[in-house]
């Protein structure tokens, strides 16, 4: 599992701005959401995003390669970190998109 941007074959395919962007999660204002169960989600800069999954420190290179999978698939997504894991966040505006297609 690699990032692709980092690889010799994709880096002319790929740029820095394919990557998540990284935040420290002291700077994110939690909160919670319905979507058919109680959904975890979060503001940073006037933007929300849902929480997708979280990843222990050790696995960086998973959490910024399940960020990467989502960016592919043209979904905006961020990465938080905080002293003990990184949590991998979608735009909510991605979750309207899906649940009603153009």
């Amino acid at each position: 599992m690699s990032i692709p941007s980092l690889t010799k074959e994709a880096s002319s395919n790929s740029s820095f701005q394919d990557l998540p962007t990284l935040i420290d999660e002291s700077l994110i204002r939690p909160f919670k959401f319905w979507d058919w169960g109680i959904k975890v989600g979060m503001i940073y800069n006037s933007d929300l995003y849902m929480f997708c999954e979280s990843f222990r420190l050790q696995q960086r290179l998973q959490a910024y390669d399940a960020g990467y999978q989502k960016i592919q698939k043209g979904q905006r997504v961020c990465i938080t970190a905080s002293k003990t894991s990184y949590s991998v966040w979608m735009t909510l505006q991605a979750l309207l998109e899906t649940q009603n297609p153009s």
